[in-house]
């Protein structure tokens, strides 16, 4: 439904139909508010003596409040425009993709994610980075034609350019996991990916010109960004999990409850300083563990270093390496940090962060029996009674960590 609204809106609400509709609605509720002694030649002369001020004022108050309907109304409709919400829909389209499967009170339910990698599988794998710095991603010369047009479509998203990390290809060779990684620009992201569903130029959309189905184009032969992003669980030490919302200002995914710590590997951070490559895999850990530290503000910048050994964070903590449907095949790392912090100190050293627009305002902590008991409903997950509203995709994905802490639990 939103969908539709944002398509409606860009065509019809103009500040041209918006403004005679009120001039229409004022001049009606005048007439109605004056019907018993309203006095046509006076309300003309009126009128004729002041048609100027009016008209500027009329204008002045139509700009701004067609202004501000048009925000709202594309701010809350830019998801749907972008990517279709009905994940239903989008896995009809992949049914030989490996879907993300999660048994929740005995019923196997399918989510919009195809598994490449997971240690419940797998449990011991060697990795192996091959990381070619110099490599950048370029887009198809269809979608750089229309990079403009497509690029509008996050115009109500506060979004910023950089260089992240590509994962080119991932190849299973007996026990071994190699990983092929290359650079790629978030803006080359927000124009595939991000924008799967989006209709431009002749009515084309990203998703059946590059990732039509019934299953996903091989990692390497791709034609989409696919940054490297994912998702980590963390438990704080007194047995808690943290989860936030997303603001509205987020490219995707706005006002929904997610991980607590989401987002692309960092290259700056996960680049051997000497080389200016990721040469290992420890690398690509010690990424994540920065990233923890920073997103939940657990130590200033300059102790950062001298804080990691702190934490926790190997390949053993590695849950699994996915596609995401929605977003065309772009992959996710998941993985589980427990960090050496109560949810109470963590809420004290996040109210210090100093944010910005995407940052959550705040983590919401879930028990861990309360987690582990988690109920999906249409919408998200209810976790202690209360309802967390998500996509599928993160649905999927904190209910398979859910059945993996069940299970050790129980083990």
């Amino acid at each position: 439904m939103r969908r539709k609204i944002y398509y409606w809106t860009k065509k019809y609400v103009t500040q041209e139909s918006l403004r005679n509709l009120i001039i229409l609605i004022f001049a009606i509720t005048c007439l109605f508010l004056n019907k018993e002694t309203l006095n046509i030649k006076k309300v003309l002369s009126d009128a004729a003596d002041s048609s100027v001020f009016l008209t500027i004022i009329l204008l002045v108050i139509t700009t701004l409040l067609f202004q501000i309907i048009s925000n709202i109304v594309l701010k809350y409709s830019e998801d749907d425009a972008k990517i279709y919400s009905d994940s239903k829909e989008i896995m009809k389209k992949y049914p030989l993709a490996n879907a993300l499967t999660v048994e929740v009170e005995n019923e196997k339910n399918k989510y919009p994610m195809e598994e490449l990698w997971a240690s419940y599988n797998d449990s011991n794998p060697i990795f192996e980075v091959i990381d070619d710095e110099n490599s950048f991603y370029q887009p198809p010369e269809q979608i750089s034609k229309h990079f403009d047009e497509i690029y509008q479509a996050h115009a109500k998203s506060l979004v910023y350019n950089k260089i992240n990390i590509r994962l080119k290809d991932l190849v299973k060779e007996d026990n071994k996991i190699k990983l092929y990684t290359e650079r790629v620009k978030f803006y080359d992201t927000l124009v595939t990916n991000r924008a799967m569903d989006l209709k431009w130029g002749n009515g084309y959309t990203v998703r059946e010109l590059y990732e039509p189905g019934p299953f996903f184009t091989p990692l390497k032969e791709s034609k989409l960004a696919n940054h490297w992003g994912g998702n980590g669980l963390v438990e704080s030490n007194d047995g808690f999990f943290a989860l936030t919302k997303n603001p509205i200002t987020v490219s995707i995914e706005k006002n929904m409850y997610n991980f607590a710590v989401t987002g692309p590997l960092k290259v700056e951070d996960a680049i051997n300083k000497k080389t200016h490559r990721i040469d290992s895999m420890d690398d690509i850990c010690r990424a994540l563990k920065i990233k923890v530290v920073k997103d939940l503000n657990l130590v200033p910048d300059e102790q950062i270093d001298g804080f990691l050994e702190h934490i926790v964070l190997t390949q053993r903590n590695l849950l699994g390496i996915y596609r995401d449907m929605a977003e065309g095949g772009k992959p996710h790392y998941l993985y589980y940090v427990k960090i050496p912090f109560s949810a109470s100190e963590v809420d004290a050293l996040y109210g210090k962060k100093e944010k910005n627009a995407n940052d959550p305002k705040k983590i919401s902590w879930i028990s861990k029996d309360a987690f582990k008991n988690g109920k999906p409903y249409n919408k998200g997950i209810v976790y202690g009674g209360k309802k967390y509203k998500m996509v599928d995709s993160t649905i999927g994905l904190l209910l398979k960590c859910e059945e993996i802490i069940r299970k050790n639990i129980n083990e």
